[in-house]
């Protein structure tokens, strides 16, 4: 299991709203009021996601059903498809920085190991916005192709994180093909908590494909 400093900075970035009370530091008055305005457009959002479909659904209906206008949409975010994934970015920062400090304590695949189940917890503790989320995205066409890229920025977090810039051209090969194979079996995984509607301990699973990975790259990473 992940440690606890772990998952305090994991469910402080990335598990739900950025108001006040889940931060180190209080927000301001206006920041406070920006992560209100910003939840009410992702909770409008996915209400209407789940009951229409992400392709049936307008910017302006959430807008709308959130009390602001379009205008107000496009200020917090770009494009419809990045409000299907309201805390990616934040997600990807997070575990950056988290793998940042682990691999400098530790070796590269602990580490990565030690940052995705702290991950996997806080996923877990949200499993039913998780598991809601994915069946608007599993049945558009527009976000399934948007998770990839999804997938591939958290790929490339772990390839940064365990290829270091002054890396041979060897490690460079072999943390890449360890990232790609990490981000593999997450996505397996993840597909499999929920088919399951999250009913299995996807945890235990996890450390499972980390002991299988651990076996294939030990001693080159």
């Amino acid at each position: 299991m992940a440690d606890q400093r772990s998952r305090r900075l994991l469910t402080r970035d990335i598990s739900g709203p950025t108001l006040a009370r889940d931060m180190d530091a209080p927000l301001s008055r206006r920041e406070q009021k920006k992560a209100e305005v910003r939840e009410a457009l992702v909770q409008s959002a996915d209400a209407l996601f789940g009951t229409q479909g992400f392709d049936g659904t307008t910017v302006d209906q959430i807008a709308e059903r959130a009390g602001v206008s379009r205008r107000t949409f496009f200020r917090y975010f770009p494009s419809k498809e990045a409000i299907a994934f309201p805390r990616s970015e934040q997600r990807v920062e997070a575990f950056r920085k988290l793998l940042g400090e682990r691999c400098a304590q530790e070796g590269a695949l602990p580490a990565v190991r030690g940052a995705l189940l702290a991950v996997g917890e806080v996923l877990v503790a949200n499993a039913d916005e998780e598991l809601a989320r994915q069946k608007f995205i599993d049945a558009s066409p527009t976000l399934l192709a948007a998770e990839l890229e999804v997938y591939r920025a958290w790929e490339s977090a772990i390839a940064d994180a365990v290829v270091q810039a002054d890396a041979g051209e060897e490690r460079q090969r072999i943390g890449n093909l360890f990232a790609a194979a990490t981000i593999g079996a997450l996505r397996s995984l993840i597909r499999v908590w929920h088919d399951k509607g999250g009913d299995i301990n996807v945890l235990s699973l996890a450390e499972e494909a980390f002991a299988l990975l651990e076996g294939g790259f030990g001693g080159r990473l």
